[in-house]
């Protein structure tokens, strides 16, 4: 990340935020998990080929929600079997 946009939100956050209560204030972040992806060979000697096939599509989201305070929902997961 470039400093100077970290440096720049830093100065301007409090100013976009004032107005809002502070347990108004939530965060959300994801995550996706390809439970089936794992790879089909790892270290390969030199002259060896790594077959590659089609990647897994099985997957799921987890979606985590915390407010400023610290209140938290519990993840909400995403996906199929």
């Amino acid at each position: 990340m470039d400093e100077n946009v970290v440096n720049h939100w830093k100065q301007n956050l409090p100013n976009i935020i004032q107005g809002y209560d502070t347990r108004d204030i939530w965060n959300v972040d994801e995550i996706g998990f390809f439970w089936k992806g794992v790879p089909n060979c790892s270290l390969v000697l030199q002259g060896k080929k790594c077959k590659v096939s089609k990647l897994a599509k099985e997957r799921f989201t987890i979606a985590f929600l915390y407010s400023a305070i610290g209140e938290k929902f519990k993840p909400l997961v995403i996906g199929k079997l």
